[in-house]
Formats: C-alpha cells, structure tokens, sequence
C-alpha cells in the first residue's frame, strides 16, 4: 500500500483528529516505537511518517506538537538498536528506514527550522557511519538519502553545512585505510557511506516527489558527486 492510500485511512484515526491536544498523538506514536521490535508491527512503525506527510498537505499539530514529534524522531534514530529489516516469522521491522520516511515528511514542513537541518544531517552521519553499524542492506540508506534530499531542495537550506558534512564521509574511509588489514567495523560503516552517498547524489539527480520537475540545486549534486569521487575505491 502507498503512503498516500495509506494516508486516506489516517486521517480519520484519532491520533490525527486529536494531535492538537491528544496524548495519542503522532508524537507519542513516535515515542511508543521503544517497545520490543517483533511486538510492534510494521504498520504501527509507519504510522508516524505517514501522519507527517499529511501534516506537511494540512497540518493538524500545533508548534508543541510538532517540536515533540520532531524531537522524538531525532532521539529514536539515535536510540533504536533493533536495525533488522525483514524477520522472518515476524515480518518487516525496519526501523531505520521508517524513521527515515517520518524525516523525510518533517523536513518539508515549513516549521522544520535551521537548527533541525544540521540535526538531521548529523544524525544520518551518525546512523550510517558510527563503527560498529551493520552494513545496511534494505534499502535503508536509500530512504534517508530520501530524508536529506527534502531538506537540501528546501529553499531555506544553508548549502554551507554541507561541506564539513560531507567531510565526515571522507575521514570515514581515509580511517579504513589506516590499519592492514582494515578492522571490520571500519569497513562496514564506511560503505554504508559510500552507498548513501550514491542514493543520495541519484535522488538529487531525479524530479523532487514533492515537487515534480524541481530537482535539487546543480551545486548540491555536485558536491555530492565530489565526495564520491574522493572516497572511490
């Protein structure tokens, strides 16, 4: 099912009809992700990203309210050490590529302000190149490559925190090559970069979702591309 079929049946759920004044509000959908992974289902982790989307099209939270979802997707990325995506006998958990999809959607939004934009590139740094992160192999980098493509094609976006961004990939696999062999840990998290950092520069290179026929700033991909060109094996 799409985010959008999926949308139509939320916005009648009372998370969404009460967010303004409910505790059972997208935020605390967001909050309750910390219970054990197989007894959460995926559509309880999606729900989060598909009430953002509708928030961004009509919003329904409040400033506090949407400050908290905020907050709880940044503390959930961070936090969550359940990173398997299908388990068999239980299904998909993903819970980085949900996450991903809520930033994504809260990225558009225009209350997403520039503090949060150096947050969220911090923290998918964080996620992908942090030693000791499993290589990802479902798509999950492609989906946060999706959450920083909605920030970089926002207007407002400050293209100078890109650079010492970037740079964090760079010093990633130069550390790789420090020691022979390489430790492994090194080496997965420095291809989670390098595979990020390919979703990314082709995601910049396509017609934004949101905005058909807008594709991200030349210098953007550019840059990109550049840090690619640095790590290249």
């Amino acid at each position: 099912m799409s985010w959008r079929a999926a949308s139509t049946r939320s916005a009648r759920c009372p998370a969404r009809s009460g967010a303004r004044s409910s505790n059972d509000s997208p935020a605390t959908c967001c909050a309750e992700w910390g219970s054990p992974a197989p007894t959460r289902c995926c559509c309880a982790r999606s729900r989060p990203s598909i009430l953002a989307a509708l928030e961004d099209e009509a919003p329904a939270l409040d400033a506090a309210g949407y400050r908290r979802l905020v907050d709880a997707a940044f503390a959930y990325l961070r936090d969550e050490r359940d990173l398997r995506a299908l388990e068999p006998g239980v299904g998909w958990i993903h819970a980085t590529a949900h996450t991903a999809d809520l930033l994504k959607f809260l990225a558009r939004d225009a209350r997403f302000a520039p503090a949060d934009a150096q947050r969220l590139l911090e923290a998918v740094a964080a996620k992908l190149i942090t030693p000791g992160a499993p290589v990802f192999t479902h798509a999950e980098e492609e989906r946060l490559a999706a959450a920083v493509a909605s920030l970089v094609r926002r207007s407002d976006f400050d293209l100078g925190i890109l650079d010492p961004w970037l740079g964090r990939f760079v010093a990633a696999e130069k550390q790789v090559w420090r020691e022979a062999p390489p430790q492994q840990a090194l080496l997965d998290a420095a291809q989670n970069g390098r595979s990020f950092l390919r979703c990314l520069y082709v995601t910049l290179s396509l017609p934004a979702a949101a905005t058909p026929g807008t594709p991200a700033p030349p210098p953007t991909r550019e840059k990109v591309l550049a840090t690619l060109a640095t790590i290249r094996r």
